[in-house]
């Protein structure tokens, strides 16, 4: 009951806040390839989707006494173009969305043809005539109030920290221990490449030199899931063997992002249905990964991302997104039943994303060296990006300091580094899987030193996801009420 109390009490401060501070900016076309997705899909019964097409009418406002979706969006931002100290969203962030509204439709007609769901090509029509004008609207009167390098005011990028990210630390403070962690990590990085050269034979050792080496042994793009799904056997084999903790039933599901997926989501993502509530449900947790950028989402032409589309990446990616993290947190939650308020209503960022590199840590000892590398290379990411979250906001460095660091230092593609900036944008998430890792960490560190010999760690990670994705002091308080007496 605190935890559903806590969730509404969080959530209309945060809606009173955003009223208070931002313009209600929608992106139209994302709304409604989300809401088809969600019903045209391989995981979906025949029978359920034809429920799409009545969706897009609702979206078009072709269904009695509901309005067109774009109707409904535009009137709430004229209201609030009044006032002009509202902050307006990221630049490239409104410019990506405009850039890809057409390609992003064209899918969504892909998918009803796909999946033999007829009759749509009206609703369609008329909502991408909506959806054209409402774009124009954007355009003229929204994007030039749209900044560069966008900065929250200081209560709105405190409350998110602390309400919907999870972190409790003064972000000053985090930034410095974020830089701290993040040249400790370059310098174990630094004599892993040495290793990894002599092993390859490379002469250059420095380890930007090594992991360029590396990503140049790329996928063929229809190897790139069986690669992943071979990583996963891998990883659940160590999994059992090393008794780390105990693995759920199911196998999960992989696959490559479509276009429009990828022009919202660069990173690999693992998406895990609300609605299921048990291990026999329909829908299953499904990780996407992107392969190449389209046009005009972070460049005008479309790239590829090559930093985790190679073998010696797909050990830390998969253990992240599926096992032991995203994807095992989620079902391992959903086969001990744990409620739908500790799993959905609850959730702090700092949880998922925390367990989640905590997973890589768990794993790396049993990866090969070439893996363990590219393994510190995305946790150096997760700490690049708790500190520039941070300073940006302070306005101590710019979203062009940002992309050099994670071009040069963290080694990341042009495509996925400029998406990496752009992320930014959302201030205060880049911080939570720094943070979260690192508590834990702590967490963990404390019940070894408690326990002692006895400290074993799969019923203490069981324990862990029995909480669910809440905050991570609650779940400390349960590890010192229950799992310690």
């Amino acid at each position: 009951m605190d935890i559903l109390v806590g969730h509404v009490q969080t959530r209309v401060q945060g809606i009173e806040l955003e009223s208070k501070y931002e313009l209600p900016y929608v992106d139209a076309t994302q709304v409604v390839l989300g809401g088809i997705n969600a019903l045209l899909d391989d995981q979906i019964a025949a029978k359920r989707q034809p429920a799409a097409l009545v969706r897009l009418r609702k979206y078009a406002g072709l269904e009695p006494g509901i309005p067109p979706l774009t109707q409904s969006a535009r009137h709430r931002l004229r209201e609030a173009l009044a006032n002009p100290n509202l902050l307006a969203p990221a630049r490239h962030q409104v410019e990506r969305n405009l850039a890809q509204a057409n390609r992003v439709l064209d899918e969504v007609a892909g998918s009803f043809e796909k999946y033999h769901v007829g009759g749509y090509e009206k609703a369609l029509t008329t909502l991408r005539s909506q959806i054209a004008a409402y774009n124009e609207f954007i355009r003229a009167e929204v994007l030039p109030r749209c900044p560069i390098d966008r900065r929250l005011p200081p209560e709105l990028y405190a409350f998110r920290l602390r309400n919907t990210y999870g972190v409790d630390m003064p972000p000053s403070e985090l930034a410095r221990v974020a830089r701290a962690a993040f040249r400790d990590t370059q310098a174990e990085m630094q004599t892993l490449a040495g290793q990894v050269a002599d092993t390859r034979r490379l002469s250059a050792r420095d380890y930007r030199s090594v992991i360029g080496a590396l990503k140049r042994d790329q996928l063929h793009t229809d190897a790139i899931v069986a690669e992943y799904t071979r990583r996963l056997e891998d990883i659940n084999h160590i999994i059992e063997r090393e008794k780390l903790i105990t693995l759920p039933p199911g196998q999960p599901h992989i696959r490559l992002a479509t276009a429009a997926e990828s022009a919202y989501a660069v990173a690999p993502q693992t998406n895990c249905p609300p609605s299921r509530t048990k291990p026999t449900d329909e829908q299953q947790c499904e990780t996407v990964l992107s392969v190449t950028l389209p046009a005009g989402t972070a460049a005008p032409q479309p790239s590829t991302i090559d930093d985790y589309t190679f073998a010696a990446a797909s050990w830390t990616l998969a253990a992240h997104e599926i096992r032991p993290g995203h994807e095992l947190q989620y079902d391992a939650m959903i086969a001990r039943g744990v409620s739908r308020a500790r799993t959905s209503l609850g959730v702090k960022l700092a949880n998922p994303e925390g367990w989640a590199l905590y997973a890589e840590y768990l794993m790396r000892p049993y990866m090969p060296p070439d893996a363990r590398l590219i393994s510190l290379q995305f946790l150096l990411l997760r700490e690049a990006r708790a500190f520039l979250d941070a300073e940006l906001q302070a306005g101590m460095i710019t979203g062009a300091d940002a992309l050099s660091l994670l071009k040069d230092d963290v080694v990341l593609s042009n495509a996925f580094a400029a998406a990496e900036v752009q992320r930014l944008a959302n201030a205060g998430s880049g911080t939570a899987y720094f943070y979260g890792y690192s508590e834990f960490l702590r967490l963990r560190k404390d019940v070894e030193q408690m326990l002692g010999a006895r400290f074993d760690q799969q019923r203490f990670h069981d324990f862990v996801m029995a909480q669910g994705k809440i905050p991570i002091p609650i779940i400390r308080q349960a590890i010192l009420e229950r799992f310690l007496k």
